[in-house]
């Protein structure tokens, strides 16, 4: 089976105006932060039409999973633009905090 192709530039302008909200998940565990850091790997499925119909974590450092529930909340409103070939595709998108 063929999947469809995004670039890294087409994701990074997708993904810019949701960073905020992202970083707010993580933001939302006030003091409780500072004995936290690490990396998330999150996994975005993407349709042809552009929109993302699942998203998983893959690696999750901070251990926390209200964190990871509200990255994922967050991912599956993203719309990216169509994968060339339209086709589904996958992609891996990596945050450290």
């Amino acid at each position: 089976m063929s999947l469809g192709v995004l670039d890294e530039r087409a994701v990074d302008t997708a993904m810019a105006p949701h960073l905020p909200a992202m970083v707010e998940c993580f933001d939302r565990l006030g003091d409780a932060r500072r004995y936290l850091s690490g990396q998330i790997v999150l996994r975005f499925v993407v349709e042809a039409s552009g929109s993302v119909s699942d998203v998983h974590v893959i690696k999750n450092e901070l251990g926390n999973h209200p964190v990871e529930r509200c990255l994922i909340d967050v991912g599956r409103h993203i719309v990216f633009p169509p994968p060339e070939g339209n086709r589904r595709t996958d992609f891996e998108y990596s945050m450290r905090f």
